[in-house]
């Protein structure tokens, strides 16, 4: 598919350059994203696995740079659905960031020139005519530069963006845990359970991990599973009785010592009792017949 691109040269503002909240490889994703606004109706379409050709990284990657813009304000996602099948990701350069910096993504008056074959300064304005420009923006004539931004938006999935945030407050689970699954058996229990009895589940079963040190391990129970048939949001996650544990061990531990006291015991008895015998002149009375003592009889001589 081409690319229908906005592209006029690689620009990169100072608001941009200088904004200590973006990493590098947002900063020129959002430079990607705004090439790529040419349609205001479909903002920027291009895949995860478009982007990761494009960056030499991962489409993972890729996902979780999007993610933090969208968390950051930089941009809004939108999906078209043709029933439950994602058709299209559309991509939108966030409104409200373009109001309040609106050099974002504006080129200066001057600058370099926009000619591929002869990329050379331009000596009428420049960066000093820029920087005039841009204290006349920040300070009194803002102008609004909304290029990529669509005023007419689509409407955002209720379901997909609540289940945005619960996904957010879920447990870190080491091994798969596919996110896809998971918003598919949400979406089909949503329809007869509301928002509030998943968000409390949740916390509950949060709270439970935590406490009982499963966060980040195969321990966690997985997403699909949890937002499942088995409306496992529903249980009541009692916090480990930790405490409880402790007691029975202890309690097996003494059983144990008690036990091999009470073996010592009756080995020193049965040295008693024999020593009883030995020494005694008569017979020595035990549980059985009466046991008579070893006596030596002198040898008479022949």
């Amino acid at each position: 598919m081409s690319e229908e691109r906005a592209f006029e040269g690689v620009w990169i503002s100072a608001s941009l350059w200088l904004d200590k909240s973006l990493t590098m490889q947002e900063k020129v994703m959002l430079v990607e994203i705004k090439s790529l606004s040419a349609n205001p109706v479909r903002g920027c379409f291009k895949s995860n696995k478009a982007f990761a050709e494009f960056f030499g990284v991962s489409t993972s990657r890729v996902s979780q740079i999007l993610t933090s813009l969208e968390e950051k304000g930089y941009i809004n996602l939108r999906h078209k659905r043709e029933g439950k099948r994602v058709v299209e990701r559309n991509i939108f350069l966030s409104e409200m960031h373009s109001k309040n910096q609106p050099d974002l993504f504006r080129k200066p008056k001057g600058g370099y020139l926009e000619n591929l074959n002869n990329p050379v300064r331009n000596p009428k304005g420049g960066y000093l005519g820029f920087l005039k420009e841009r204290n006349t923006l920040l300070s009194n004539t803002v102008e609004n530069n909304t290029i990529g931004t669509n005023p007419e938006l689509p409407e955002v999935d209720p379901i997909d963006s609540e289940f945005e945030q619960l996904w957010k407050s879920y447990p870190k689970r080491a091994g798969g845990n596919p996110k896809g699954e998971a918003l598919k058996v949400y979406r089909k229990q949503r329809k007869s359970h509301p928002l509030e009895e998943f968000q409390s589940g949740l916390e509950r079963y949060r709270r439970y991990c935590e406490q009982s040190g499963k966060i980040g391990t195969e321990f966690v129970m997985q997403a699909k599973r949890f937002f499942g048939a088995g409306k496992h949001w529903r249980e009541e996650y009692s916090r480990p009785a930790n405490n409880q544990q402790g007691v029975g061990n202890e309690n097996r531990n003494s059983g144990a010592g008690n036990r091999l006291q009470q073996q010592q015991n009756q080995i020193n008895a049965a040295f008693a009792r024999a020593s009883a015998r030995e020494a005694a002149p008569g017979p020595v009375e035990t549980h059985g017949a009466a046991v008579w003592p070893q006596v030596d009889v002198p040898v008479r001589a022949v």
